[in-house]
């Protein structure tokens, strides 16, 4: 690959990201769950790698959530 091209991450066959959440990493990730439950992830080290790097296979796997930005 050629510098300064970009790498595509994902592809998608129809459709597209539908949400994104900007974070800082010290407070945490926090999303809803049900009707009046939040949660608030606070140790993200286990999806953090570096770049170039393999997924790391102890990564537990996030649950796919609608994000309503306001």
């Amino acid at each position: 690959m050629t510098r300064g091209r970009g790498v595509i991450l994902q592809r998608y066959k129809s459709g597209g990201l539908t949400d994104a959440k900007v974070f800082r990493l010290a407070d945490g990730l926090s999303w809803r769950q049900g009707e009046n439950r939040t949660r608030t992830e606070t140790d993200l080290t286990p999806w953090l790698g570096a770049r170039g790097a393999a997924s790391s296979p102890t990564a537990p796997a996030l649950q796919p959530v609608r994000v309503t930005l306001a």
